[in-house]
């Protein structure tokens, strides 16, 4: 994420600002030991870019991991320079409320310019409707710009409207599905983003006949895929329409529709997306192709395999290699993956039994005992010597612990074997040493004897004890 950041193109340092919005809305957080790191990338790139798009996710990111001492000075000289842009205003405003409070928050609001609905529709972004006086609201859609409008979809979407927030005669689905013809593309555009993001709503509140959906400009056809494909219901419905984007003339519009099918498998469409994927030049678009092949590669075995071949061709530590490690996380093919990035023939509990014939799994001078996945019996390999971790083990082990962290809740174990899980993995995280490391191992092992738990956290243990070796 941090290279993106710091790749100096702009779509794809847009892309993961988006990700990391997207990311936080949903209740994930970046690890600790990133985080400032990825801070110092988001700022250094408010000071450098000149794109407007970049710009404005800067500061929606900082409104999201920002702390008020690093990112406010930040927000107030993006205001200072582009206050002319409403865009701008509004999103500077949305992060003051997400950053400052009490006194900061008044003080800086009161240097800044914004009319009453512009400001309580950019609060509404991070607060509830309840902790507001909502000025300006509801909107006149008469007589409101596409800015308002925009920023009033973008409430709906997030879940955060009052209730006929676009018009007081009309529910705000209703509106929605009226303004998805609205003249303005950017708006007709945010009716779908609304949409997609807002659980309540559905393709059926779709203003746009997606039948004609080349009619429109790029940007709203973008949207409009992402929006169908990204849920299976709708997307074996339209399973035309997916057809035909995958051919779209607009690497936008097709961007679009490759990450609105990264969490949808229709198992028609394998023989298409593998086409797409061999003839497509947008770098982006891949790589969201990549990340469907990686996340469905438990559904379709084609995949599967089309994923081990690409990952085979491409070079050690390419972005490719990355995604593809990165998605296929809780899967049979990240097993797969870790074992041809160390070169091995053999798979995972082959390659374990091997180790095991020539003596013990050593990490680190750590000798990691007990571990058997999977059901058997749990060989001990020994004591613990305690030595330090260097930084960049430390690092790698924080990744790994956080990713573990995350499986927990979906364990099919009970609560206290969560309980102890995730006491193990949090006394690691906070302290990362070979005793520490090690009592994960044992935890892992001892819940991994249930065949399902195993193959989940094969993965992990794997890359534990081979990460020091």
């Amino acid at each position: 994420m941090r290279s993106q950041i710091d790749s100096g193109n702009p779509l794809r340092i847009k892309s993961a600002l988006q990700t990391i919005c997207e990311h936080y809305r949903k209740g994930a957080l970046i690890r600790p030991d990133e985080l400032h790191k990825i801070r110092l990338s988001v700022i250094g790139t408010a000071y450098q870019t000149n794109d407007e798009k970049v710009r404005r996710w800067v500061v929606n990111t900082l409104a999201r991991i920002g702390s008020h001492a690093e990112s406010l000075p930040v927000i107030n000289f993006i205001y200072d320079a582009y206050s002319h842009e409403p865009e701008m205003v509004a999103a500077c405003v949305a992060a003051a409320h997400k950053i400052c409070a009490g006194s900061s928050l008044e003080k800086t609001l009161s240097k800044w310019q914004a009319s009453d609905a512009l400001a309580t529709l950019a609060a509404l972004q991070h607060k509830t409707p309840a902790t507001l006086p909502l000025k300006g609201l509801p909107l006149n859609v008469e007589t409101a710009d596409a800015e308002l409008l925009k920023l009033g979809l973008i409430v709906v979407g997030l879940g955060n409207s009052p209730g006929n927030i676009l018009n007081p005669r009309h529910t705000d689905a209703e509106m929605v599905k009226s303004l998805g013809s609205h003249h303005d593309p950017i708006v007709s555009q945010y009716s779908i983003w609304a949409i997609a993001e807002n659980t309540q709503l559905s393709v059926a509140d779709l203003g746009i006949d997606i039948r004609d959906v080349n009619a429109h400009p790029e940007n709203v056809r973008s949207w409009i895929y992402r929006l169908i494909a990204q849920r299976e219901r709708s997307a074996k419905e339209c399973w035309e329409v997916i057809l035909e984007g995958t051919t779209d003339p607009s690497a936008e519009a097709r961007r679009g529709l490759a990450r609105g099918l990264q969490g949808t498998f229709i198992d028609i469409m394998e023989p298409w997306i593998t086409d797409w994927l061999v003839r497509e030049g947008d770098s982006e678009t891949r790589l969201a192709l990549l990340t469907h092949l990686a996340k469905q590669s438990n559904r379709s075995q084609a995949y599967a395999n089309f994923a081990l071949q690409i990952y085979e061709s491409e070079p050690e530590g390419s972005v490719a290699r990355e995604t593809l490690e990165t998605a296929s996380i809780n899967t049979d093919l990240y097993v797969q993956l870790k074992r041809l990035s160390a070169g091995g023939g053999a798979d995972l509990f082959s390659l374990m039994e091997d180790r095991m014939a020539k003596g013990p799994i050593i990490i680190q001078n750590l000798q990691a005992g007990a571990v058997a996945l999977g059901g058997g019996q749990a060989t001990n390999y020994g004591a613990i010597h305690n030595q330090a971790l260097s930084a960049d083990q430390k690092a790698k082990l924080q990744s790994d612990l956080f990713s573990i962290q995350e499986l927990v809740p979906s364990l099919q174990i009970d609560a206290r074997q969560k309980e102890v899980l995730l006491d193990a993995v949090t006394a690691a995280k906070d302290d990362p040493n070979p005793k520490s490391i090690k009592r994960v191992i044992e935890v892992m092992s001892d819940v991994g004897k249930v065949a399902e738990v195993g193959s989940a956290l094969a993965p992990y243990l794997a890359t534990l004890a081979t990460l020091l070796m």
